[in-house]
Formats: structure tokens, sequence, C-alpha cells
């Protein structure tokens, strides 16, 4: 370790050692990430500093690693197999892409996409650049990761034999700041989905449909109980819209429900969250073509609490 630290500095005096405008962590911060398929939870914190290198005990998915940032970069650079290699430069454009050298089990970097809106429990990321890993395994390794401005890692996604695992932010300080942030007096909706981007064989036939599983969670931070009335024994809905404002695909189509009236009370600070999954497919059976469509995820109260967001699925040939 000793070595390595001195190495870092070598290379860090080559750089401007200043706080980090996307990873502004210091060592009494912390992030812990939620794996939505799973359910575990992993904690990520900076234990160590060299100039502008932080090495976290995690570092999305990829395990502990020494970092380095700069707030007048958008650089990032990692320490592995005794060198840096410079992982993604977070100011260029979709598509440029770098070498992983010496980085086991990943050959390359790319960024996918720029602008990109993520939501998670700690809270809506804007501006968020989406940097897409190629590894050499076939069921394991991160697919993609994505960094929001000020924040640093806000989700990832890996590869497992059970399909793509999706781990999110979900609370922590960082720089002082608490996430998730204070609400302002009402409710806080969070909805979100297991994926960016989904994709459909074109050679295969709709049997083994592509799913989409989307989330919704709602906190009451007002002073007072709120009371959801339903009625029927339906809570919530997912909505599948395209681009010309038709719902394509419904989560709640085809399902039995209950006809007894219904209520859900939450108590100030309280939540409530579901979760339900989408087969891509329209009421034919047939898959739903390329392209932008806009996941609406609500509760099926009278006082409809949702929000919404795209999401896009390309077809491989």
């Amino acid at each position: 370790m000793k070595r390595l630290a001195t190495l870092v500095l070598v290379l860090a005096a080559a750089q401007v050692a200043s706080a980090s405008s996307w990873f502004p962590n210091r060592s009494t911060d912390s992030l812990t990430y939620l794996n939505v398929r799973y359910g575990g939870e992993s904690t990520a914190t900076v234990d160590s500093t060299s100039g502008s290198w932080q090495h976290w005990t995690q570092f999305a998915g990829l395990g502990a690693m020494w970092v380095w940032t700069s707030s007048t970069s958008e650089q990032v650079w990692i320490w592995t197999s005794g060198q840096s290699v410079l992982f993604a430069d977070l100011s260029a454009s979709s598509g440029t892409s770098w070498a992983l050298a010496g980085l086991p089990m990943y050959t390359r970097s790319r960024i996918s996409s720029r602008g990109a809106v993520v939501r998670t429990p700690a809270g809506t990321f804007k501006n968020c650049v989406v940097v897409d890993l190629d590894t050499t395994a076939v069921d394991a390794g991160v697919g993609g990761i994505a960094f929001a401005p000020g924040v640093g890692v806000v989700q990832w996604y890996s590869q497992s034999i059970a399909g793509p695992v999706r781990t999110v932010f979900e609370r922590g300080t960082i720089n002082g700041l608490a996430y998730p942030r204070p609400a302002v007096a009402g409710l806080k909706v969070y909805s979100w989905t297991d994926q960016y981007t989904y994709w459909i064989d074109g050679f295969n036939q709709p049997g083994g449909a592509t799913k989409l599983t989307a989330s919704i969670t709602v906190t009451n931070s007002t002073a007072a109980a709120v009371t959801f009335s339903f009625r029927n024994g339906q809570r919530y809905d997912i909505d599948v819209v395209n681009d010309a404002g038709a719902v394509v695909a419904r989560w709640s189509n085809g399902r039995p429900f209950t006809r007894n009236l219904g209520s859900v009370t939450l108590n100030p600070g309280q939540s409530v969250t579901y979760s339900g999954t989408v087969s891509l497919v329209n009421d034919a059976g047939q898959y739903l073509p390329a392209g932008t469509y806009k996941v609406q995820v609500y509760l099926t109260a009278g006082n409809r609490v949702g929000s919404s967001f795209n999401v896009q699925l390309n077809v491989a040939q």
C-alpha cells in the first residue's frame, strides 16, 4: 500500500489537486446502494486520499479502487495493475470510448448517454453521464454506470445469470448534505425502472417477451396523516405510452382484483412502495416497435399520485 501511495502522489503532482465536482466525497461521507433485484445493500466510503486521488471501498460495483478526479477536469482515472488508466472523460461526446488496459474482465469504456435523468430512492439526478463497459465475461460484470454532477455514482447495471441487476443510490451523506434531500411539504414520490434501455431479439417469438419492472415509493412528508382510497383491490398501475400518447402496454391488463373498496393511510414520515413487471408486447402479443416510450407509474386512488419518465426500446437483429 505504501508503494501505491507514492506512485499516486507522483501522478497527482502533474495534475491540479482540488476538490472534485463529480466526486466531492470526504472521508466522513458515505453512499449506500440498493440492489433492486435482490434487495441487498452495500456502502461506499472514501477511506484514504492522496492529492486528488481517493480510495473507494466500493466503486460502482468494480470493488475497492483508487479513483482520480479534479474540479478542473471531467476525466476519471483509476489505478489498476500498477498503472493509471483513463476510465472516462465525462465531458466527451456520446460514443467516445477508451481502452481499459489492466482492468480484469473489462476491455473498453464508452459514453452511451449524456443529459440522462436518473431516478433513485435517494432522489432524482439530472444531467447524468452514462458510461457503458465492455466485458469479457458472459454473465457477469458491470455493464453501465451513471454519474451525477456533485454526487458521483448514482447507479450501475451488472449482469447475472438471472438477467440484468440494477443497483441504485439509496441514501447517504455527501459533502455534509444528507440524501434523500429534505422534502418540501407534501408527498414525496420516487419511481424508477430496472433498466434504462430494453432489447428485443428480433429473431425470437414473443413467448419469451422482454419485460420492464417499475417501482414507486410514496412518502408522506406532511405533518398530518394522508389516506388513499381505492375502488377495488388494485393499488397501483404501470402504463407504457408511445410517442403518439397511446397506452400500448399496461401492468393491470388481464389481472384480477377483488371488488372490495380499500384504503391506505400514511402517517407523517411513513412510506409505501409497489413494484410490478410489464411485458413489452401489445394486446395481440406482438413486440412493441423500437422507440422511446414514457413509463407512467401511479397509485390508482382517487387522489392519483405518480410520476413518469422515458425508456428506450431497441430491437437486435
